[in-house]
């Protein structure tokens, strides 16, 4: 039975570490995935939920993020247009968002501490408040008001485009949610 829960594990893109219960995510999440809060999650990368899947995220669940500035990599978790996030927490199970810095080492982080890892981004397809005097037109799908999340090379990928013409999108659901000691800052404004 263990043997086939490591088969199914690396299978799904997750790595296995020396620590019980903690899966470190290694692959893009490209089909529906369930974390439960038996196990802590650990992103060493950007990880993104792309369009059509949805990760939901069990109450009482811990995802930690980290950085490595030698190599600049960041962990985040990134909701593209089209994907969901269900994490709803409850008061006495919150989900937790944070730097591995914090269970590794506690007490070192303060109120006032940030970019210890990149953060969680959902990015939805509704109209853009800074859309300017853009018509919008619904029938304009190959040409819609969209913009690209910051720190990312420009044109890389559709997974960092957010905005778009759909008022009714719907990214997921928050409830309970802790986000803590993210905003990794990719480039230093110029």
């Amino acid at each position: 039975m263990i043997k086939k829960l490591l088969r199914l594990a690396l299978f799904l893109g997750f790595s296995i570490n020396a620590f019980a219960g903690d899966i470190t995510v290694t692959s893009d999440i490209s089909k529906d995935t369930t974390w439960t809060a038996d196990n802590e999650y650990i992103l060493n990368k950007v990880v993104y939920v792309t369009s059509g899947a949805t990760l939901t995220i069990e109450p009482g669940t811990t995802i930690y993020g980290t950085r490595d500035t030698v190599n600049s990599t960041f962990g985040s978790l990134v909701i593209t247009r089209g994907a969901k996030i269900i994490a709803a927490g409850t008061p006495a199970k919150p989900i937790v968002f944070t730097a591995l810095e914090e269970r590794e080492d506690p007490g070192s982080l303060s109120l006032t501490t940030s970019q210890k890892w990149g953060g969680l981004i959902i990015l939805g397809k509704a109209v853009l408040n800074d859309a300017g005097n853009i018509t919008l037109d619904p029938t304009n799908t190959t040409n819609p008001p969209e913009r690209e999340i910051e720190g990312f090379p420009a044109g890389s990928s559709d997974y960092i485009k957010y905005g778009g013409i759909d008022d009714t999108d719907n990214s997921g659901v928050l409830r309970y949610v802790s986000i803590r000691y993210g905003g990794y800052e990719f480039a230093p404004d110029e």
